[in-house]
């Protein structure tokens, strides 16, 4: 996909959630270009930074600067990134997750909730996989309930 057509279809408001198969630093480019445009705010966030649990609300919490009342489970999870989300109305919200495979790679209930919390943000969201690990990358998310998830190719 050109990235005019790219940008086009990033503010078609649909918020859907898109699997980049390629490599992190295309992923990083990608979010280069979509910050530079002015059009989206872009979150980057470190797929190896997310193993666990705590882990992913430490990191969330960081990249997407969380207030200090943020109360580290599941349901403050949800309701920070939406307010994030949300505070940013003004521009689409786009959050690119780099090397998806590290998330939560032994929890498959804690990446059942992740996922349900990132298909209902708000926001769009980009998950970027290598080449040879993509295809049980995108399995295991199709397990945790991401049926709608459109491939993302970049020219």
């Amino acid at each position: 996909m050109m990235m005019a057509d790219l940008l086009a279809e990033f503010l078609n408001e649909s918020k859907d959630m898109y699997f980049l198969t390629g490599t992190r630093d295309q992923a990083l480019d990608l979010a280069a270009r979509l910050h530079e445009s002015g059009k989206f705010f872009v979150v980057t966030a470190e797929g190896g930074h997310l193993g666990t649990k705590s882990a992913v609300f430490s990191h969330f919490s960081v990249v997407m600067q969380f207030p200090s009342y943020f109360g580290w489970n599941w349901d403050a999870l949800n309701e920070c990134i939406r307010d994030f989300v949300e505070e940013r109305r003004l521009q689409s919200v786009i959050l690119i997750i780099v090397e998806f495979q590290g998330v939560l790679r032994d929890k498959k209930s804690d990446l059942q909730i992740l996922c349900d919390i990132l298909q209902r943000c708000g926001a769009t969201i980009v998950i970027q996989c290598a080449q040879d690990v993509a295809q049980p990358t995108l399995q295991k998310l199709r397990q945790a309930g991401l049926a709608d998830i459109h491939d993302l190719v970049l020219e």
